[in-house]
């Protein structure tokens, strides 16, 4: 019987009773075991599953209800029901509490005269403690068979680990897709570690999620590398002038980061395909970094050379000193010509230009002008040297044409140029010595006139004080004689002609002795003086 006579369950009876609907009616195996117990006048059915999962939970209660209603206890005796999984752990804490919550005695059990010595209203008074205190267990049991019932892959198949399959990522994967790949390989870890340890598919679980920590590892690694270039790019792009060295050990920290992702590893090939991408990025930006160490030295450089530039150019007199001021001036121009646009000196470069090159142009004219004055004054040196050595030689015509080459250049050396304070002097020098030569010249020209009509009548020197004229023995001879035929043949014409010549001669000496302002010697054959011509006042 279910029930004794005084109405109670009998425990044993009910066990039986229920285990033997439940292997008649579940296909369960190996079988549950149903086992009952007693707790303050409660019955407590714990049906004991010794596997991780069985398949469906909802029809063993309800078989079981479903027996109890047909034996008229369910309505009558508040009865709870508990679904327990097991492994080797859990069994024994099973036990214990199975062994704790059993009573002494089985109510099918009871001596006869100890349930006759109760009373009804102490059975009625222990009915509703047991009922109260049945409800509350029962409610907590059913609470945590539900919890468990409700864990993922608690029963059945597990969908959860079939998820579990990592996607494929392309070796071309964007840095989004890789981010994505992370933000479901972190879903796909919880959703495994979520499986409880009792459940059949929790060792699977464990066995997947040693793999895809390991692969989040890998991944995070990845990831991490991307988001410092990222910074890097930041950095590079963002700032009108980046700290490239700050740049470079970014990209060196992306690097390394790859470097920690293992061969085994399913992120392998896309961190060396992205190591080597950033690798070329560590190139170029050495090459930046390069670039603008060159820029860096090139302005340096540039300043220093201009400073020495103005310093020789204070200094400058010669036209060697100009092309030397010159030179530094290019040098430091070219210095900031070679600065590369993509560097962040390059705009201080293209500002100093903009004050050196005028003082370039300045120098370079200068120099230019001193080069001019060099080569006048040395020209006109030249000339003044020829115009003596003509002078020493009385070829006043050569003499006054080389003092006028001489002045002519002279006078072409600039006044500010370093050689003007040489040449100022020589304009008068060589104006006068050129002046004197002029009139040499003519006086030379005026006695080839005098000296030389068609006959050769006199020789002549000329002298600063004084123009000496040597009458030739040829001519005194032919005047002697000439004199002489007159006479003898008492001929006035030709004597007279012969008074004419002289006096012609004594004229025109006296006229160049007042064009020339100085005395006209005249002297016989012999060297003795005949007659002396002074310049009229």
């Amino acid at each position: 019987m279910i029930r004794t006579a005084d109405g109670q369950v009998n425990l044993k009876a009910l066990e039986e009773l229920l285990q033997k609907r439940l292997n008649s009616e579940s296909s369960a195996n190996p079988p549950l075991q149903i086992h009952c117990v007693l707790r303050e006048e409660t019955p407590i059915v714990l049906i004991r599953c010794p596997e991780s999962i069985i398949p469906y939970p909802k029809q063993i209660f309800s078989l079981l209800r479903q027996a109890l209603q047909e034996e008229q206890i369910w309505e009558n005796s508040p009865i709870s029901m508990y679904l327990i999984w097991q492994d080797q752990e859990r069994s024994d804490i099973f036990n214990h509490w199975l062994a704790d919550w059993q009573p002494r005695k089985a109510i099918g059990d009871r001596d006869e005269s100890s349930l006759e010595s109760k009373d009804s209203q102490k059975r009625e008074t222990r009915r509703k403690s047991g009922l109260l205190a049945g409800i509350g267990i029962g409610i907590a049991l059913l609470l945590g068979g539900w919890y468990a019932l409700t864990r993922p892959c608690a029963i059945g198949d597990c969908p959860a680990i079939d998820r579990a399959a990592l996607s494929e990522v392309k070796l071309s994967a964007s840095n989004q897709d890789l981010l994505e790949a992370r933000q479901q390989l972190e879903r796909t870890i919880e959703t495994l570690q979520a499986i409880p340890g009792w459940s059949k598919h929790r060792t699977q679980a464990e066995i997947l999620l040693a793999d895809y920590h390991k692969q989040w590892e890998s991944l995070t690694k990845i990831t991490a590398a991307i988001a410092t270039i990222e910074q890097a790019t930041s950095l590079a792009q963002n700032f009108s002038y980046p700290n490239w060295e700050e740049i470079r050990q970014l990209c060196q920290k992306a690097i390394a980061s790859l470097q920690q992702v293992p061969p085994e590893s399913q992120w392998y090939a896309i961190a060396q395909a992205r190591k080597r991408d950033y690798h070329k990025k560590l190139a170029g930006i050495e090459q930046r970094q390069q670039a603008q160490s060159l820029a860096n030295t090139s302005l340096r450089m540039a300043q220093e050379t201009a400073k020495l530039a103005r310093i020789r150019q204070k200094n400058a007199q010669s036209p060697t000193d100009w092309q030397l001021v010159l030179a530094t001036w290019q040098t430091s121009i070219r210095n900031l010509r070679e600065i590369s646009p993509q560097t962040n000196t390059y705009q201080q470069a293209q500002r100093l230009l903009a004050i050196y090159t005028p003082q370039l142009i300045a120098v370079q004219t200068r120099y230019k002008q001193e080069q001019s004055a060099a080569s006048s004054y040395q020209k006109a040196i030249e000339q003044a040297k020829l115009a003596t050595d003509a002078e020493a030689n009385a070829r006043w015509s050569a003499a006054a044409s080389n003092w006028r080459s001489a002045l002519i250049y002279i006078k072409q050396v600039p006044r500010n140029t370093f050689q003007y304070r040489q040449a100022e002097p020589l304009i008068a020098i060589y104006t006068l010595a050129f002046d004197r030569a002029a009139r040499l010249q003519q006086t030379n020209s005026i006695l080839q006139q005098i000296c030389q009509p068609d006959n050769e009548i006199c020789n002549w020197a000329i002298a600063d004080s004084a123009i000496k004229i040597n009458l030739t023995s040829s001519y005194i001879q032919r005047v002697r004689e000439t004199a002489i035929q007159a006479q003898a043949s008492a001929s006035w014409q030709v004597q007279v002609e012969l008074l004419d010549r002289i006096a012609t001669l004594e004229k025109s000496l006296q006229s160049l002795s007042n064009h020339i302002g100085k005395r006209v010697e005249v002297y016989n054959a012999d060297g003795r003086l005949m007659i002396v011509y002074q310049p009229s006042e």
